[in-house]
């Protein structure tokens, strides 16, 4: 990952900053919809990405919650 977002200087392949906190729940109802209903039909045909998907998903909403209540 750091090979794909390294400093570089001009180049056409240098990647930006990482898109902010929460930034898929601010976007536009209609595209949080389609990409959930991605999401589902992912899982749902591919039962091992799902099972991953859900846990990355869980485990990202718990080291936020465990962040917010330490502040």
């Amino acid at each position: 990952m750091w090979w794909k977002r390294r400093p570089t200087r001009g180049s056409a392949w240098a990647m930006g900053r990482p898109a902010p906190r929460r930034a898929f729940v601010r976007g536009h109802w209609a595209g949080v919809l389609a990409a959930i209903t991605a999401m589902v039909l992912a899982g749902m045909f591919l039962p091992l990405l799902g099972w991953s998907l859900l846990g990355f998903i869980l485990l990202g909403a718990a080291i936020a919650e465990a962040r917010r209540s330490s502040i």
